[in-house]
């Protein structure tokens, strides 16, 4: 199983995005599942950017 390629821009997501609790593409809320979708750092702060179970069923 591949990550989705499109990467949103990082600045413009929402907190909750940043830190994982919601998906980094649709803004859903993650649960119990996900797929990392990319490993950024943005000033100087490691952040995980997170897929939905969603968006890894589409890629299929």
């Amino acid at each position: 199983m591949s990550a989705p390629s499109s990467q949103p821009e990082f600045a413009r997501l929402s907190p909750r995005q940043q830190m994982g609790v919601n998906c980094a593409l649709c803004d859903d809320r993650l649960g119990v599942g996900g797929l990392v979708l990319a490993k950024v750092h943005w000033r100087g702060m490691p952040f995980t950017l997170w897929a939905c179970l969603k968006h890894t069923e589409e890629e299929r």
